[in-house]
């Protein structure tokens, strides 16, 4: 493959005048300016030459003529100059420089027998080959990019999406806030209007027929309407009970707390509310039910179907019965029986007698000892605590 002396000289890392020095020594000396071409065999020659260190002074390189590009055109002066490009005046012709022909300091025969430079195949396939390589290789990088692009634009979308929820929350933020703060005007301006007219104090009944209820039936409904509706906890901070101690005792009465799920089976007039497991009155209905299953199960093993239970408070006695196995016959008094007569029939009538929450007299307890008959003490008035004394003293028994 033909290459210029110049580009050879930069293969090399030498001059043009290096170059044409090592052709002279090879007794090549038809090349002589940078600017010509050395066929392949030349250019091996010249690189075997080099490598061996032989090379002959360096020629002396004319420096290149500057480039007439940018000197301005003349135009010809005269009309037929214009027409016939190449026409000289006569009266110029005399005057008019003749163009030299170029010398070829080779005779005709070299140039003849000069081999005719043809490109060489492998080097032409290798240079395709890494075109083709470099080529893959940016494909690949394209479409690495463009995954890179696809991966960019759906974060983009996602930040975008995240944005426009952020700015929603913000929205809702701002609105709750301003009717809240609205709300705070709205009481602040009812508190300085009761300043004004001066504070009244008044019942939850009268409010409610000022707002235009009339009847206990409309004043429980409408108390239920609002906490269903979540509202009634706005009314709260407003009531005030006029006697603390009454008051308590009404809800103690009133109000179950269970630490679970609500059992169905509660009194009527009695209210459950579902609280932590470690403020409950009554544990969950499931683990109740557990509980009081456990002690009838206990009480037939034992062969002990009929049974007196002496005390406890009434609200525990229909969860009690619930609880227990049918098979079992429970039995409810509120007073502990007299000694003689009334005991002695006991005796013959019962299987056991569970005295809850009351003192058992002293006659008593010696008219029950000595016989059959079970007799269970439990402390308090919860049903939880009845159920495991009952259970500890049937399994000890």
């Amino acid at each position: 493959m033909a290459t210029r002396v110049r580009k050879l000289a930069r293969e090399l890392h030498g001059t043009a005048g290096d170059v044409l020095g090592v052709l002279r020594d090879l007794g090549l000396e038809r090349y002589r300016s940078p600017e010509d071409m050395l066929p392949a065999a030349a250019v091996d020659k010249v690189r075997g030459a080099w490598r061996k260190a032989k090379r002959g002074p360096p020629v002396a390189v004319a420096a290149p003529t500057p480039s007439r590009r940018g000197r301005p055109r003349q135009v010809p002066d005269d009309l037929m100059s214009q027409l016939v490009p190449g026409v000289v005046p006569v009266a110029r012709q005399k005057s008019a420089p003749v163009p030299a022909r170029r010398r070829v300091d080779a005779s005709l025969e070299e140039i003849a027998d000069q081999p005719e430079t043809i490109p060489d195949r492998a080097a032409v396939e290798a240079d395709r080959a890494a075109l083709e390589t470099d080529r893959a290789v940016l494909e690949t990088d394209r479409a690495a990019l463009e995954t890179d692009r696809a991966a960019l634009e759906t974060d983009r979308a996602a930040l975008e999406d995240a944005r426009s929820l952020l700015e929603q929350q913000l929205a809702d933020v701002e609105t709750r806030s301003e009717a809240l703060e609205e709300r705070r005007s709205a009481i602040l301006e009812a508190e300085e209007r009761a300043k004004v007219a001066g504070f009244q104090s008044a019942s939850l009944t009268e409010v409610l027929e000022d707002r235009g209820l009339r009847g206990v039936d409309e004043f429980e409904r409408s108390l239920g309407a609002l906490a269903q509706a979540w509202r009634l906890r706005e009314l709260l901070p407003f009531l005030v009970t006029q006697n603390r101690v009454a008051m308590l005792e009404a809800l103690r009465e009133s109000l179950v707390l269970v630490g679970g799920d609500v059992p169905e089976a509660l009194p009527r007039g009695r209210a459950g509310v579902q609280v932590a497991p470690d403020r409950g009155e009554l544990p969950g209905w499931e683990s109740l039910r557990r509980d009081m299953g456990r002690v009838g199960e206990l009480l037939l093993l034992n062969g002990l179907r009929r049974v007196v239970v002496v005390g406890g408070h009434p609200t525990w006695q229909r969860l009690l019965r619930e609880g227990v196995d049918d098979r079992v016959d429970l039995r409810f008094q509120q007073a502990a029986p007299r000694a003689g007569e009334e005991a002695e029939s006991d005796l013959g009538r019962i299987d056991a007698v569970v005295f809850w929450g009351v003192e058992v007299p002293e006659e008593l307890e010696s008219a029950y000892a000595g016989s059959r008959l079970l007799v269970v003490k439990v402390g308090g008035d919860d049903l939880p605590g009845l159920a495991r004394v009952v259970c500890a003293a049937l399994e000890e028994d």
